[in-house]
Formats: C-alpha cells, sequence, structure tokens
C-alpha cells in the first residue's frame, strides 16, 4: 500500500487541496457508548496523517474531563472538546470547534458526539447543510459493539441494558447511513456473516461496514468509502416536506437518564516518598512493568467488585487512562460481564500534525482540563494523571461512591496516594436540540 492509493481507491485526488479552500468536510461517527468509536477516530487519523493530511478531532460529553479528548490529542492532531451538553443541544459550540480547527487549518475533521445521543439527521445533519454550507458533510457513520447487537434488536424484559437505552441504540442504527461493526477481530466467520444478514435485512437502505481498528481490517475501506461517497443521504432535503426519525422524546430522555455519568482527574503520587509517581518509575520501558499497569488493573477490578454486588449495575461504559511523561495507559470495560482491555501507547516522537512553535510557546503542550500529559522535550513538574470515565446503570450517587472506593483501594493496593483534583457526577438533562429539521 502506498500514498497513493487504498483498495483500489487513489487517495491523492482528494486529499490534498482541502485546506487551502474555505470548506472541510467533516465526518460524525455515532453510536452508543463502549462500541470503539474513539480508537476508530484514533486510526483514522493516524492513516490520514500519514497521507499528509491536517486533521482535526471534536470530542463530545455530558461534562469536561474525557478520557477521549487526552487519547486523541497524542495522535498530534488538534482536538477540540464540546462539553456541557451534547452536540445537538450546543449545535453552536459543535460549529465554533469546527471553524476552530479549520482556521488551524484542518482540512478533515472527526467528530464524536456524546455515545447516548441520538436524532443526528434532524438536530445537526440538516441544520449543517441548511446553514453552514462551507461544512462538506460525509455520510453519517454509526458503530455499533456485536455484543450489544442482540440487546438492541431483540430487546428483552430482564436483559441487563435498560430497554429505554436500547430504544437509543436501535434509533442510532436506524438514522445512519454507514452502520460500523467493529471488533470485527473477535468474531468468528459465521458470527460476521450472521451479523451481516441481520443486519442488512433489518435496515436495507443502510450501508454496512465490518472492521476492526486493532488490526486495520476494513478499516481502509470504510474511510474511503466515506470520503468518497455521496455524503449524509438520509439528511439531503432539510425541508418541511422530508419527513424526519420518529422519536419519542421522553423515553429518549429516559433512555439517557438511567445512566449515571461519571468524570474525575486523580493525580497520583508515590506513597514512600512524596514524589509524583512519574519520577519512580519513568524508567520502565515497558508499562506493563510498571506500577502504573497494576494501578488500573486494580481500579478495575474493584469496580467491577464493586458493581456486582449487592445488585449487578450493568456497565455502559468504563474507562480510565493514566498518563504520564514518557506514555498512557488505556482500559475499557464495556459491559459488567466482560474484561476489561488494556493498551499502552508510548508518547509519540513525531508530531506531525502539531506545529513545532506550538510546543516550544507553551511548556506545557498537550493540555486537558489543566492537567498535563507531555511533551516532547519532558515537563520537570508533570505529574503522573488519572482520569475516569464511567457510565452506569445507577443513580450519580451511588455511582460516585463507588469511584471513590475503587480509587482508594487502588492507590493504595499500588503503593501511590491518590490526590482528585476533579469529580463530576450528574444524570443528563432532558435533550433539547438547538434545531430540529423535518419533523
Amino acid at each position: 500500500m502506498n500514498n497513493q492509493q487504498i483498495n483500489g481507491y487513489r487517495f491523492n485526488s482528494f486529499f490534498k487541496g482541502v485546506a487551502m479552500n474555505d470548506s472541510v468536510r467533516l465526518i460524525m461517527v455515532g453510536g452508543f457508548l463502549g462500541a470503539g468509536k474513539t480508537t476508530l477516530l484514533w486510526e483514522a487519523a493516524r492513516l490520514l496523517s500519514q497521507r499528509g493530511e491536517m486533521v482535526g478531532l471534536i470530542t463530545n460529553d455530558q461534562a469536561p474531563g474525557l478520557v477521549d479528548t487526552t487519547f486523541l490529542s497524542w495522535t498530534g492532531s488538534r482536538v477540540e472538546e464540546v462539553a456541557g451538553s451534547c452536540f445537538c443541544c450546543n449545535f453552536e459550540g459543535m460549529i465554533e470547534a469546527v471553524q476552530k480547527l479549520r482556521n488551524d487549518g484542518a482540512g478533515i475533521i472527526l467528530a464524536e458526539p456524546v455515545g447516548s445521543c441520538t436524532d443526528l439527521v434532524a438536530t445537526i445533519i440538516r441544520p449543517v447543510l441548511q446553514l453552514h454550507p462551507w461544512i462538506e458533510l460525509k455520510e453519517l457513520s454509526v458503530m455499533a459493539d456485536p455484543g450489544r447487537l442482540a440487546e438492541i434488536l431483540d430487546p428483552v424484559e430482564n436483559g441487563m441494558l435498560h430497554r429505554d437505552a436500547a430504544y437509543i441504540l436501535r434509533l442510532q442504527l436506524q438514522e445512519a447511513d454507514r452502520i460500523v461493526i467493529g471488533k470485527s477481530d473477535s468474531l468468528s466467520d459465521s458470527d460476521i456473516k450472521a451479523i451481516r444478514e441481520r443486519l442488512t435485512g433489518e435496515f436495507p437502505d443502510t450501508a454496512l461496514s465490518i472492521l476492526s481498528s486493532f488490526s486495520g481490517n476494513g478499516l481502509h475501506q470504510w474511510l474511503a468509502d466515506v470520503l468518497t461517497g455521496p455524503g449524509p443521504m438520509k439528511g439531503q432535503r432539510p425541508d418541511s416536506q422530508t419527513p424526519g426519525m420518529d422519536v419519542d422524546y421522553d423515553r429518549y430522555a429516559q433512555g439517557e437518564a438511567v445512566l449515571g455519568w461519571l468524570n474525575a482527574v486523580v493525580t497520583l503520587h508515590h506513597e514512600k516518598t512524596g514524589k509524583t509517581a512519574i519520577s519512580e518509575i519513568e524508567s520502565h520501558s515497558d508499562c506493563h512493568e510498571s506500577s502504573f499497569k497494576l494501578l488500573v488493573e486494580n481500579f478495575m477490578s474493584e469496580m467491577k467488585s464493586l458493581l456486582k454486588d449487592p445488585v449487578p449495575l450493568e456497565i455502559g461504559h468504563l474507562k480510565t487512562c493514566v498518563t504520564w511523561k514518557k506514555g498512557m495507559i488505556l482500559s475499557n470495560l464495556t459491559a459488567l460481564d466482560r474484561e476489561p482491555d488494556f493498551r499502552c501507547r508510548e508518547f509519540p516522537q513525531n508530531l506531525s500534525l502539531m506545529e513545532e512553535t506550538d510546543i516550544k510557546a507553551n511548556p506545557e503542550d498537550i493540555k486537558v482540563n489543566g492537567t498535563a500529559c507531555a511533551t516532547a522535550d519532558g515537563l520537570e513538574n508533570e505529574s503522573a494523571s488519572l482520569t475516569i470515565n464511567a457510565r452506569v446503570q445507577t443513580d450519580p450517587d451511588t455511582l460516585a461512591r463507588i469511584v471513590e472506593r475503587a480509587i482508594e483501594k487502588a492507590v493504595q493496593a499500588s503503593a501511590m496516594r491518590g490526590e482528585i483534583v476533579s469529580f463530576t457526577s450528574l444524570k443528563p438533562g432532558r435533550p433539547c436540540p438547538t434545531h430540529r429539521y423535518g419533523v
């Protein structure tokens, strides 16, 4: 594979020159919590940057302090975070983020709405098409976790995922131009065949991609299809004559409200010396051998134990990210009956999309909500930082107590001391879109 051609598509003809005019290409990737959206965006940004494209990314959540923003910042791409509400309820905030990234030179922008957000065609796609023609929207991709499909397509009364949350997932698939099934490396050939048959039967007018962001299988094809495709077909006529999707906003609001949302940032210190934990382990080249890996494992283990007893509380998504001078450790858990996965990344030495002047001008370089992640030259006063995002079927107060207890036990078992620098738990309010076209 070279820079000119991927899976039969010649990329140079449409990758080059995009940022030289006033337009910008916007790829929206929706889907429920834990579907794999952020990993897909990471790999897509990496692939585009390898071809010389300036890439921007937009993350979105009900509160600041996102693991996604920290993680994606390490691509070297520009990252904007729209926090406090979903894109649809803060439409102007999303447009402002697109404008900032375009002004910084981005030619392609990858955006990830809140995982519990739906009705995107009426509240985002059509308003953008009508109000902001300088944004070249590509087709709406919606990711789905293959392990959740049965709960979405055949919901049951006593299922682990609340029926109103499953209702949101169903709507997300219904409005997609392209359904993207991730984690294909965990599926057998027969699984893939069954998924393909079921989805094409349920959604015959919707394109389907099955891929693995980890192995790269199917990733290039998805990106080529999106960039060369006709755009958001289900939002092409943003007028009153085109009926929108029938959405029960009461049930939609309940589907979001059954989840408690929590974002926290913890600064880590070594218990014995009082030094920041980074100074104790920065000589470890293999992050699997570091005490950070142990801390993350302990935290995930404590969370699973506390969420199972006395009554199982299903997980929408549980993410953690430990960042220090030389790397990061990410962990994800997407259901209570699964095991968490762990990924380690060294700090990228070649920030191909970050201007050198930016690193020198700001000694804290990549910074997320006041927490320094790393710089190319290193930071003398940098602290190791643990970021936690938890979305669980319980009330915010219960979730807060569980997370606080898990933090306490994990840092103690890892011979560290944790200082909570930000902690937010909430229940999402009723969605109130800025615009809703075609309904």
